[in-house]
C-alpha cells in the first residue's frame, strides 16, 4: 500500500490525466447508458390462449384446458400451473423458478404442445405461447379520435359512423402503427377499440329453396373460388417465366359475382341469392376517451430501448402525423416515461444535493478549503468510475441502481473524510504536506479498505438472493458495491495528492468540536466506570425495540402516487354491452365534473385479439382509468369517487393505480386470493358462498369478491330430431343455419394489400331469441320457422371456470384496506379457513407469498453478511472476540431503526427489510476504525484505559462526519419529495434511523464491551 501511495505523490501528473480520461469515458456512458423504471427482471411466467370460439366453459375445460395443462406441466421447470377456461378459450399459465432459462423454457412448452396433435378440436385454433411479464405492458397508450365535434362521433347507431370507424381504425393500424414501429425503441403498437370491417353476405332463404341451395353449398363454393395458386414455370425463348393462377376476392364485387349454383343452363351468381356489401363484425367491446368513440393504440418498447427516449421520439412523431393527417386527433392517456423520468430525476436530485449537504458539513467541521477540495473531487471522481462500470456490467440507469447512487453518495466520502482528516491530524503535530500525505494515508489504508469490504460483503449476497427480490436489488446492490470499491481506490489515490497540496501548517480548529470533545470524554469516562449499569440500559432497550417492532404494520411495498385511479365496472352476468356503456357514460360524465380529473378513459366489454390472449374479459365488464392532476393525491380523489352514486346493478370498484414494481410482487388483480377446493367444484361454489358474508366484515379487507361471475344466462337447443326427419332436415344443415342466423357463418376471406377481410354469410339478423326462433329456412316442405326444429331451454352457464395445481378451484380476492396491516388481512382469510366444511381446502396467496419471499430472502442475506462480515474483521484484527463487538453495533442499530418507522408512520416492508440489511455494512464501519485506533495505542504501550480515551478523542470527529455525510446524503430520499420517492423512502429512513442510533450508542457501548472483553481475554490468559 505505501508503494500505490508513494507513486500517487511522486507522479501528480499522471494521477491528474487518468482522472480526466475517467471523467470523459463517465460522459460517455451516462449519455449511452439506457433508462428504465426497474431492472430487466425477465418475469418467469408463459402463458398458453388456445381460441375455441363460442365455446362455454365447461366444454372448453374439459376439450381443451385440461389436456393442454397435463401436455406442458412435465416441462422442466415448472413451479405453478393455473388454467381458465372461458367462453371462446383457454389460458394456461405457467410460472418457473427465478433461475429458469425462460427462452429454452419456451421452446420445450412449444414441443409439448405440438405433441397434442389431433388431441384438441378442430374447431379450437393453434395454441400460442406468449411471454407473460407485468414490467412489459405499453410504455404509452393513445388515443385516436375524430377531429370533428363529439355529438357526431357518438352517432353510434348510424351506418356512416361504423364506416367512419372502420375507415379510423385503417388509418391507426396502416399509418399511425407503422410510422410508430419504424421508431427506435419501439417493438409494436397494438390497436383495439373501434370496428373490424366484412364483407356480409345477407342470404334470402325464399330464393335459396327456389333454386336448391343450402348454407353450406354456398359456403364451399365461395371457397372454391377463392383461390391463388403457383401455376408453376413456363419457357419463352431462353428465358423462364413463373406463372401464378389468382381467383382470389380483392373487392366486394367479385364476392358478388360468383357462380355458386345454376338454374338449368343458367349460371346462379351470388347476388341472385343475396345481397353483398360492405359491413362492420359484431363487436363486443369499445373504447371512449372523454365521452368520445376512439381507438386505443398501445406503444410497447423494444427489450434493450431506453423508455424515456423512445417515449420522446413517439410524442415528436405523433405531432408530425397530426400536421400530416387532418380530421384526427391523437391524445397521449398514459405516458410510463413521465413518472420514469420525474422518479429517476427525483433520484438524480437527491444524489446531488445529497452530495452538496455532505460537502457543506465537511466545509463546517474542517474549515479549510483547499483541503475540502480533496473530498470534493472524490465524490464525481468515484461516481465516474461507477458509471463506466455499470456500462461494462449493463446495468440500466434506473430507480434501484440510481438510489444505490443515493446511498453510496453519503459513503463515498466516508474513506475521503478518514484519509483526508488523518492527514490533517498529522499536519496538526507538525509534519510536512507531503510526509503527512504519505503517512496519514498508509496509517488508515487497513482500515478503510477492511471497512470497504465489510460494506462490500453485505450488498454482494444482496446481488444474489433468490428470487423476485434478488432480480429487483441487484443492480442497487452493484452500484454500492461499484461507487465504495471506486471510492476506494480515489482515497488511496487522489485524495492524498490534492491533500499534500495544501502547504499551509497549523491546526485545524473545527467549529463545535472543543465542547463536543470536552462532554463526550466526560461521558465516556463516567460510562467505563459504570459498565453494568450501561449494558443492563442497552439490553432494556433493545428489548423495548423488538415489542414495538413486532406491532410496526407489514405491507409488501409502499405505494407510489402514479396520479392514476382505475375504475372496474362489472355488470350483471349477460348484460350486452351498448347496457354496460349507457352505465358506464353516466360514471364518466359525473367522474369529468370532478376538478381533479383531466381525463377519462373506458375500456369496455371484451378485449378484441389484440389483448384477448393475455388479458381475457367477459363482455358485461370494463374498466376506466382516470387521469389525475398532478397537484391532488389519488387516494382523495378515489374517495370522493366511492361517495358518487352510481347505477344500482353496476357493481363498481376504484382502486389506485399500481406501478410496475408492485404488480410485480402482488400478481393477479388484488393483494390477496383464497383458493378453495374440493372433490366436486359444487362443495368448493357452496362454501365461496358461506365465506364471502364473512370475509366482507372484516374490516381489514376491502373489495372482497369472486375472481369470476359464478354463472351467466343462456339457452341451450334441442334437435327435435322426429320434426327435422318429417321436413327432411338435417343436423348439420340446421347448425349451419343457426349459425348463419344467430352471429353469421364466415366462409372465407378478401385479401387486399394491408388486410385480410372476412366474408361471413348471414340470414337476416335475429337479435333476441324469439327473433332467430322465427327465422325461417329452406325445407322439402317449403320455408319453415327455425322454433319448429329445436326447443330453447333456458340454462345457467358458468362465466369461467379456474384450475390450479391441475385441479378445478374457486378463487375469492380482497384487498387490503388503506390503513390496514398486511398480517391482519392475512389472518382474516386465515379464520375463514377455519370455518370451511368438511372436505373443503383452502390456499391463501398474493401478496403474502411476495412478502415472505423477500422476508427469507433478506433473511439469508442478513445472515451471510454478518458472517461474512464477522470472518472479514476476524481476519484483520487477528481475533474471534474483537469481531463480536463490532457486530453488535448491529442491534444498536435496529433501536434507532424501530423508532424513526415508529415516527414517521412507516411499515415494515420489503425496501425497509433491505435498508436493514444494508445497515450491516455501514454500521460497523464507525466500530472498526474505533476498535482498530484502540488496537494501535495499545500496541505502543499505552495502557487499556487510557488507549479507549485516546481513541474515542482522535476517531469523534471522524466519526461524527462519516455519520453526517451519510445521513445528510439519504436525507433528501427520506424527505419522499418527487414521483416515486415513496419507494426509496423507507428505504433511507431505516438506514437514517439505524445509522444514527448506532453511532450514538457506539461511541459508549463499544468502549465499555471492549473492556468487558479484554478483561476476560487476560483472565483466560
Amino acid at each position: 500500500m505505501r508503494a500505490l501511495v508513494g507513486w500517487c505523490l511522486r507522479r501528480p501528473v499522471a494521477v491528474t490525466a487518468w482522472s480526466l480520461l475517467a471523467l470523459g469515458l463517465a460522459a460517455i456512458a451516462y449519455v449511452r447508458l439506457p433508462v428504465a423504471l426497474l431492472p430487466e427482471l425477465r418475469y418467469p411466467a408463459l402463458a398458453v390462449w388456445t381460441a375455441y370460439p363460442d365455446v362455454p366453459p365447461e366444454r372448453v375445460e374439459r376439450a381443451v384446458t385440461e389436456r393442454v395443462e397435463a401436455a406442458v406441466a412435465g416441462v422442466e421447470g415448472v413451479v405453478e400451473v393455473t388454467g381458465r377456461s372461458l367462453l371462446g378459450g383457454s389460458l394456461v399459465v405457467l410460472r418457473f423458478g427465478w433461475n429458469t432459462d425462460l427462452n429454452l423454457a419456451l421452446l420445450n412448452v412449444r414441443e409439448q404442445l405440438d405433441q397434442l396433435g389431433d388431441a384438441l378440436p378442430d374447431e379450437a385454433e393453434r395454441p400460442v405461447v406468449l411471454r407473460l411479464d407485468p414490467s412489459d405492458r405499453p410504455i404509452m397508450l393513445l388515443a385516436l379520435r375524430q377531429a370533428v365535434p363529439g355529438d357526431t362521433v357518438r352517432r353510434a347507431a348510424a351506418e356512416e359512423s361504423f364506416q367512419d370507424l372502420v375507415a379510423l381504425k385503417r388509418l391507426a393500424r396502416d399509418v399511425v402503427a407503422r410510422r410508430l414501429e419504424q421508431l427506435e425503441g419501439v417493438a409494436r403498437v397494438r390497436v383495439t377499440g373501434g370496428y373490424e370491417p366484412e364483407v356480409e353476405v345477407r342470404l334470402d332463404p325464399e330464393r335459396l329453396i327456389r333454386y336448391g341451395l343450402t348454407v353450406a353449398q354456398i359456403e364451399q363454393r365461395l371457397r372454391a373460388a377463392n383461390v391463388t395458386l403457383p401455376g408453376g414455370l413456363i419457357r419463352r425463348g431462353p428465358f423462364r417465366y413463373a406463372v401464378e393462377v389468382s381467383g382470389a376476392f380483392t373487392e366486394p364485387a367479385d364476392v358478388a359475382e360468383t357462380i355458386v349454383g345454376y338454374a338449368g343452363r343458367t349460371p346462379l351468381r351470388l347476388a341472385d341469392v343475396a345481397e353483398v356489401r360492405p359491413g362492420v363484425a359484431e363487436r363486443r367491446g369499445l373504447v371512449r376517451f372523454d365521452g368520445e368513440e376512439a381507438l386505443l393504440l398501445l406503444v410497447e418498447r423494444a427489450a434493450d430501448a431506453n423508455t424515456v427516449v423512445a417515449a420522446r421520439q413517439v410524442r415528436r412523431t405523433l405531432r408530425e402525423l397530426e400536421a400530416e393527417v387532418p380530421g384526427v386527433r391523437l391524445d397521449v392517456v398514459v405516458d410510463e416515461s413521465l413518472f420514469i423520468r420525474q422518479a429517476i430525476a427525483g433520484v438524480q436530485q437527491a444524489v446531488l444535493l445529497g452530495g452538496v449537504l455532505a460537502l457543506v458539513v465537511l466545509l463546517v467541521f474542517l474549515r479549510r478549503p483547499r483541503v475540502l477540495l480533496a473530498v470534493a473531487v472524490a465524490v464525481p471522481l468515484s461516481l465516474a468510475l461507477t458509471l463506466i462500470a455499470f456500462e461494462v456490467a449493463d446495468i440500466t440507469l434506473n430507480l434501484l441502481s440510481l438510489s444505490g447512487l443515493a446511498l453510496g453518495v453519503g459513503m463515498l466520502v466516508d474513506n475521503a473524510i478518514v484519509v483526508t482528516e488523518n492527514i490533517a491530524r498529522l499536519r496538526e503535530q507538525g509534519y510536512a504536506s507531503l510526509d503527512a500525505a504519505r503517512e496519514g494515508t498508509v496509517e488508515v489504508a487497513a482500515a478503510i479498505t477492511a471497512s470497504t469490504l465489510t460494506t462490500i460483503a453485505v450488498f454482494g449476497p444482496l446481488a444474489f438472493v433468490e428470487g423476485l427480490a434478488g432480480r429487483l436489488f441487484r443492480d442497487q446492490a452493484l452500484a454500492v458495491v461499484f461507487s465504495l470499491l471506486a471510492s476506494l481506490l480515489v482515497a488511496l489515490t487522489v485524495v492524498p495528492v490534492l491533500a499534500a497540496r495544501d502547504r499551509r501548517p497549523g491546526r485545524l480548529e473545527p467549529f463545535g468540536t472543543r465542547w463536543l470533545l470536552v462532554h463526550y470524554e466526560a461521558l465516556l469516562q463516567r460510562a467505563l466506570r459504570r459498565r453494568g449499569l450501561v449494558v443492563l440500559l442497552t439490553l432494556l432497550a433493545l428489548a423495548g425495540a423488538a415489542l414495538i417492532a413486532w406491532r410496526l404494520p407489514r405491507q409488501v411495498m409502499p405505494h407510489a402516487d402514479l396520479k392514476r385511479l382505475t375504475v372496474h365496472l362489472s355488470a350483471p352476468p349477460g348484460t350486452d354491452l351498448p347496457q354496460l356503456s349507457r352505465w358506464a357514460a353516466q360514471i364518466e360524465t359525473e367522474a369529468l365534473r370532478l376538478p381533479a380529473v383531466q381525463h377519462v378513459l373506458a375500456d369496455l366489454g371484451e378485449r378484441d385479439e389484440a389483448r384477448l390472449d393475455l388479458d381475457p374479459r367477459p363482455p358485461y365488464e370494463g374498466t376506466l382509468t382516470l387521469l389525475l392532476d398532478e397537484k391532488v393525491r389519488s387516494e382523495t380523489v378515489a374517495g370522493q369517487l366511492r361517495r358518487m352514486p352510481m347505477p344500482p346493478a353496476l357493481n363498481v370498484e376504484v382502486l389506485l393505480e399500481r406501478t410496475q414494481l408492485e404488480a410485480l410482487l402482488a400478481r393477479g388483480e388484488a393483494d390477496l386470493w383464497l383458493d378453495l377446493q374440493a372433490d366436486l367444484r359444487a362443495e368448493a361454489e357452496a362454501a365461496a358462498d358461506q365465506v364471502l358474508p364473512q370475509l366482507r366484515r372484516e374490516p381489514s379487507l376491502v373489495n372482497v369478491r369472486r375472481a369470476f361471475a359464478e354463472e351467466v344466462p343462456g339457452y341451450a337447443l334441442h334437435f327435435r330430431r322426429d320434426v327435422m326427419a318429417r321436413f327432411g332436415v338435417d343436423a348439420r344443415q340446421l347448425a349451419d343455419w343457426l349459425a348463419a342466423a344467430a352471429r353469421g357463418l364466415e366462409a372465407t376471406a378478401l385479401q387486399t394489400v394491408n388486410e385480410t377481410i372476412p366474408i361471413r354469410l348471414r340470414l337476416p339478423e335475429a337479435q333476441a331469441l324469439q327473433r332467430l326462433l322465427q327465422t325461417e329456412i329452406p325445407t322439402a316442405q317449403g320455408l319453415k320457422p327455425i322454433g319448429l326444429f329445436v326447443e330453447a331451454r333456458p340454462v345457467s352457464l358458468p362465466a369461467s371456470l379456474l384450475r390450479a395445481g391441475q385441479a378445478p378451484v374457486v378463487r375469492l380476492l380482497a384487498d387490503v384496506a388503506p390503513g390496514a396491516d398486511l398480517a391482519a388481512a392475512r389472518d382474516a382469510l386465515a379464520r375463514a379457513l377455519e370455518a370451511l366444511p368438511p372436505g373443503v381446502r383452502g390456499t391463501i396467496g398474493g401478496a403474502t407469498d411476495a412478502f415472505r419471499e423477500g422476508l427469507r430472502g433478506a433473511a439469508w442475506s442478513l445472515l451471510l453478511s454478518l458472517l461474512l462480515v464477522f470472518l472479514i474483521l476476524a481476519a484483520q484484527f487477528e481475533s474471534l472476540r474483537q469481531p463480536l463487538i463490532i457486530l453488535f453495533t448491529v442491534p444498536l442499530a435496529t433501536i434507532g431503526v424501530v423508532l424513526t418507522l415508529t415516527l414517521t408512520g412507516q411499515s415494515v416492508n420489503l425496501m425497509s427489510l433491505t435498508g436493514l440489511v444494508v445497515l450491516v455494512g455501514i454500521v460497523v464501519n464507525d466500530a472498526i476504525i474505533k476498535v482498530d485506533f484502540i488496537n494501535r495505542r495499545r500496541a505502543e504501550g499505552m495502557p487499556l484505559l487510557e488507549a479507549i480515551e485516546a481513541a474515542g478523542r482522535d476517531r469523534l470527529r471522524p466519526i461524527l462526519m462519516t455519520t453526517v455525510t451519510t445521513v445528510l446524503g439519504l436525507l433528501p430520499l427520506a424527505l419522499g419529495l418527487g414521483a416515486g420517492a415513496a419507494l426509496q423512502q423507507p428505504l433511507a429512513i431505516t438506514i437514517i434511523g439505524g445509522l444514527t442510533s448506532a453511532t450514538l450508542l457506539t461511541l459508549i457501548v463499544v468502549p465499555v464491551l471492549y473492556v468487558l472483553v479484554a478483561g476476560s481475554e487476560r483472565r483466560t490468559l
